[in-house]
């Protein structure tokens, strides 16, 4: 990954990365390639492929019922009510980046 996308990806993230932050990175992603590398040296090729990670049936009897309460659902109104800046049927909040 050269400077020019370590840069892009932080100014993505709103951040200015100064020389030494890029130098840094660009030493840490090659230390993970490196390491990632030696991955390849595992023989596999007996080793089936899954699906997940847990590939045992799930028991759907010991899944419970879906139960609604209501006791904590507020309306519409109430939420509009209570808000300091909305119109009939929305909200109204500042955009947050």
């Amino acid at each position: 990954m050269d400077d020019k996308k370590i840069k892009k990806l932080a100014s993505d993230i709103m951040l200015l990365p100064n020389k030494e932050v890029i130098t840094l990175t660009k030493k840490m992603l090659n230390e993970i390639n490196e390491e990632l590398k030696e991955l390849e040296n595992f023989n596999l090729d007996n080793v089936l492929p899954i699906a997940q990670i847990n590939e045992k049936p799930i028991d759907l009897s010991l899944i419970r019922d879906d139960i609604v309460d209501d006791s904590f659902r507020l309306s519409k109104e109430a939420i509009l009510k209570n808000s300091s800046h909305s119109n009939n049927d929305y909200v109204i909040v500042k955009k947050v980046v």
